[in-house]
């Protein structure tokens, strides 16, 4: 009853507690809310973990930044393997949020030895936090295959990747560190 409210107050409440058996009327009007209402929605399917909606969420990936981070971040939760293409376009947005929830949510949809793969390209990203976010999934899931890529963020020049980087190396252990 909530989703169908005429007050926007009741209805952000009612999609921030939506279960399974209310995730197809959300994905049906899930373009026509407000934005607010779109991100929450977004984080409540990805809530769920329900990959059966995950169509819904990658079509809202050409929409605002707000909305295109929620997606990202839902697709990754909902573990939707059969976006994974989708998933992996993100990581050439424009925007570093949207790269570094990228980056994050391929652990998820897909094989680790390919996750591993483009985290090992984002460490050459311009953008320090999706290098750092990078370097944090491959210390969650070593590759010796990494270790090249991790040596130039050993730089001082920003704490946190470098930190995370070394971070990185130790969980790769002795290939890394002779």
């Amino acid at each position: 009853a909530g989703l169908a409210d005429a007050d926007p107050t009741v209805v952000m409440a009612a999609l921030k507690l939506i279960g399974t058996s209310q995730a197809p009327a959300v994905t049906a009007k899930l373009a026509s809310y407000p934005i607010p209402a779109q991100v929450t929605a977004i984080d409540s399917l990805g809530r769920l973990g329900d990959a059966t909606n995950a169509d819904a969420v990658a079509a809202m990936l050409n929409r605002p930044l707000p909305i295109r981070v929620a997606a990202v971040r839902a697709l990754g939760r909902m573990k939707a393997t059969s976006k994974s293409a989708d998933v992996v376009k993100c990581l050439s947005d424009e925007h570093p949020t949207i790269r570094r929830e990228a980056v994050i949510a391929l652990a998820t949809v897909l094989p680790t030895s390919d996750a591993q793969s483009h985290w090992i390209a984002a460490l050459a990203d311009a953008d320090p936090s999706v290098r750092e976010t990078a370097a944090r999934q491959i210390q969650a899931s070593p590759t010796d295959r990494a270790i090249a890529a991790l040596l130039p963020d050993l730089a001082p020049e920003f704490a946190n990747v470098h930190d995370a980087a070394r971070d990185a190396l130790v969980a790769i252990g002795s290939p890394a560190i002779p």
